[in-house]
């Protein structure tokens, strides 16, 4: 890799766009362009046709299509100071740019961009890496269509309490939208498609509401009771150049997240008194055990109060195995 030569992305960019447009020239106008003008002829040529120079001139063709700077680029760093390990996404257009400043400014570290081949299991992957981890992980989705594809997915991490970090690429401007694809995949309001599976969605209209919204989506995400949330990047946002003036003003806030809550001391006290002083005591678990060291916990409980656990199965709560383990069947609760 290193006795490769560095090439600038946004140098290729103009580079591999100039070719691109000198490709698109008629074979009888680059003819014409290349053989000797005869005499007379600029006068005979017609005002509208294209010249060699023009096609030529990146100024004209590239100007608007590539930018030292960029909107993404900014995005990405907000996502490194949440220290967001992995990204999993099907590509689609409406997050080209957030998508380039991923592997190109941010080297494709912190966050990776994992590609997969559909939404839903995009978010799959997010739901089981937390549960693994303890950690969200950043999901892309692309317009109205990427987040149907994903809204199953998002709404089993919602059941389950899991918080799957969503970034979902728009075009809100309506005058800037290319026609086609881009009009029939963006929308007003593209967070309302599974707004009553998240816990929290906005649709940011500067980089600065960007990192704000940015991060209160990872705090209230992590607060307990934990679920997913939305964020809206509009492609503008993306792939423009940031101003002048809000540059100047671009911050990440600081990220600070909630305590998780706990039960006041003195019931705590009272419930351990009751529990000892019971003569047939019975552990019903739901939604207990939200880390590995809660299924742990359990155990030490159930052990010591020799008291028989019965798991509703809403999550991984108790050892299957376990001899205080109970199972339901028929109505009835038996032992194992």
């Amino acid at each position: 890799m290193s006795s490769k030569r560095s090439v600038d992305r946004r140098d290729f960019l103009k580079g591999a766009a100039v070719t691109g447009a000198a490709a698109l020239v008629p074979d009888s106008v680059a003819t014409a362009a290349q053989a000797p003008a005869a005499p007379g002829a600029a006068a005979q040529r017609p005002a509208a046709a294209p010249t060699a120079a023009r096609e030529a001139d990146p100024a004209v063709e590239v100007e608007a299509l590539t930018t030292d700077r960029p909107g993404g680029d900014f995005m990405v760093d907000v996502l490194k100071s949440l220290n967001i390990e992995y990204v999993a996404s099907n590509p689609g257009s409406s997050f080209r740019g957030i998508h380039e400043s991923i592997i190109n400014y941010g080297g494709n570290q912190m966050p990776e961009f994992l590609t997969c081949c559909h939404e839903e299991s995009s978010v799959a992957m997010a739901h089981a890496y937390f549960k693994a981890e303890g950690k969200p992980m950043a999901v892309l989705c692309h317009g109205t269509v990427g987040l149907q594809h994903a809204a199953m997915a998002i709404y089993n991490a919602y059941c389950d309490r899991v918080p799957v970090y969503i970034l979902a690429g728009n075009s809100l401007d309506a005058t800037m939208r290319r026609p086609g694809v881009e009009w029939a995949h963006s929308v007003q309001d593209a967070a309302a498609i599974v707004r009553d599976s998240t816990k929290w969605d906005d649709n940011p209209v500067s980089l600065p509401h960007f990192a704000e919204s940015a991060v209160r989506a990872y705090k209230i995400a992590m607060t307990p009771p934990m679920m997913p949330v939305l964020v809206v990047i509009d492609g503008g946002l993306q792939e423009d150049p940031i101003p002048s003036e809000v540059a100047a003003r671009l911050r990440v806030p600081k990220l600070t997240t909630a305590t998780p809550p706990q039960g006041d001391s003195g019931a705590v006290a009272e419930a351990a008194r009751l529990l000892v002083n019971a003569q047939n005591p019975v552990i019903v678990a739901d939604r207990l055990a939200r880390t590995p060291a809660g299924i742990a916990r359990l155990v030490e409980l159930a052990e010591a109060l020799q008291a028989p656990v019965i798991d509703q199965h809403r999550r991984m709560n108790f050892p299957s195995d376990h001899p205080v383990k109970m199972r339901g069947g028929g109505g009835q609760v038996v032992t194992t």
